[in-house]
């Protein structure tokens, strides 16, 4: 018996102090009156208080916003667990569209404002980056976390998943299903892996799983999204009428936009956009993610290449000034936190800079832009962290929802048995909240999750309907 002890007093001295730190628990508080306005008495809120750093014995506590929306008719179903994207968005953030979807009608939903985003503390939020986004601002948000004793490399993917591991633990909810947007597909499958018993579904929408960089790919990723533009321009008769050969004056742009900038009006009363070669393809490359404003890129790239300012400021004001978030809503500590701790990891410039040296001289500013982000990562903290890329130790349902134009998702290779995908020819990155079509499916697969999940409006599915200028 002798060995024996001591070989478990030996294994029990290299544990992670993770399984050694406090429980994690959770307590209710009040929600906050700009949600309780929203849902009215049925909604719950509350905070997950859990180690910042589980591998330290003298960790910091943080407290991670949760909001629990009731279904609308009580049941068996389990719950639905939404993790954002960003990374850094706060699900709570999205509490109205969840009161109304049909995926209430059955199911609790749970929004999490995951560590360091929304109404979680600390906030990892840079007031910052409000009156100027430069490396200055950057430098500035950094050093005030760090004086306040946040941990930046506590703010990692694996981090968040061991929350929402807490959390389903804490509530009680699993085995719960998992609704992950973007960024937030990566924790979930994080989850899978460390926890498969507490996941019964995973839906997830524009998914950014961590299969691939996400700065190496950010240049191929946009080039796949204009020529599924150009595609479909040329097959659709009133496009291609209008813009017959729209690759050519693409190239041709951003060309002009190298040599010459534009002021660009009609964005408020009292500013306007300079356009030039980098900020010309990142504008495009937010446009595809957008559904709205997908439909005005043909017109927008005419315009410019054509030299026409009255097309130009005709469409300025419905292309370039998206909706605002409020202030809570991203927080790019978080941001630059959760994406580094994976970039620094898994790549480098030089390998970023190689993965677009293929691509045409218009998509290199993309490169360039990425380039530059990985050395903002370096600057941010200190070292990433190594990437788990095993699949869940069992076969964990799932639905992929992707948009046919999606320019900043990597394409996922998932597969499997109880996996499938559905593309949506109309949309970029986001599903669920812009396609009836796509909540119909979602509402299907977590009400029998290993089903392939069918519905008959796929058939009236198309491209989008391009803006075709006046004088077409």
């Amino acid at each position: 018996m002798k060995p024996l002890l001591l070989i478990l007093l030996l294994w029990a001295t290299v544990l992670p102090v993770a399984a050694q730190s406090q429980v994690a628990r959770f307590v209710n508080e009040v929600c906050p009156e700009s949600l309780s306005r929203l849902a009215g008495s049925g909604m719950r809120c509350g905070r997950l208080h859990v180690p910042e750093d589980r591998y330290s014995k003298a960790s910091a506590e943080i407290s991670v916003f949760v909001v629990q929306l009731p279904a609308r008719v009580k049941g068996d179903s389990r719950p639905i667990i939404v993790l954002a994207g960003g990374p850094g968005d706060a699900a709570s953030a999205e509490t109205a569209w969840w009161l109304n979807t049909r995926l209430r009608d059955k199911h609790d939903i749970i929004l999490v404002d995951q560590r360091g985003a929304g109404r979680s503390r600390p906030s990892l939020n840079c007031p910052e980056f409000d009156a100027s986004d430069d490396e200055d601002s950057l430098a500035e948000c950094r050093d005030r976390l760090l004086a306040e004793g946040i941990k930046l490399t506590a703010y990692g993917p694996e981090s968040i998943a061991r929350d929402i591991a807490d959390l389903i633990k804490a509530l009680e909810l699993g085995p719960a299903n998992v609704y992950a947007h973007s960024y937030g597909a990566r924790v979930a499958r994080l989850l899978a892996q460390m926890r498969p018993q507490q996941i019964r579904a995973m839906l997830l929408d524009s998914a950014y799983t961590g299969e691939a960089s996400a700065l190496a790919s950010a240049a191929p990723n946009v080039m796949r999204s204009m020529q599924r533009l150009y595609a479909d321009c040329q097959a659709n008769d009133a496009c291609l009428a209008a813009y017959p050969d729209l690759a050519t004056q693409f190239s041709r742009a951003a060309a002009a936009l190298g040599a010459r900038p534009v002021e660009v009006d009609g964005i408020s009363p009292d500013s306007a956009l300079r356009l030039d070669s980098e900020s010309f393809v990142i504008l495009l490359r937010d446009m595809l993610a957008d559904a709205e404003r997908l439909p005005y890129i043909p017109a927008l790239i005419a315009a410019i290449a054509e030299g026409d300012d009255d097309l130009l400021d005709s469409v300025a004001s419905d292309v370039m000034s998206p909706a605002q978030a409020s202030a809570d809503a991203h927080s790019e500590g978080l941001y630059f936190s959760a994406l580094c701790v994976d970039e620094i990891a898994r790549t480098s410039r030089a390998e970023i800079k190689a993965e677009a040296a293929a691509l045409p001289p218009a998509y290199q500013p993309l490169a360039a832009s990425a380039q530059d982000l990985l050395l903002d990562c370096l600057n941010w903290i200190d070292a990433g962290t190594g990437l788990s890329r095993e699949p869940p130790r069992r076969e964990i349902p799932t639905l992929h929802l992707l948009g046919a134009y999606d320019p900043i998702a990597p394409v996922a290779a998932l597969n499997g048995p109880l996996v499938w995908r559905q593309a949506f020819p109309r949309l970029g990155h986001g599903v669920l909240e812009y396609e009836p079509c796509a909540e119909a499916l979602a509402v299907a697969f977590f009400a029998n999750p290993t089903a392939a999940p069918v519905e008959d409006c796929f058939k009236d599915l198309r491209p989008p309907a391009f803006f075709i200028r006046r004088d077409s």
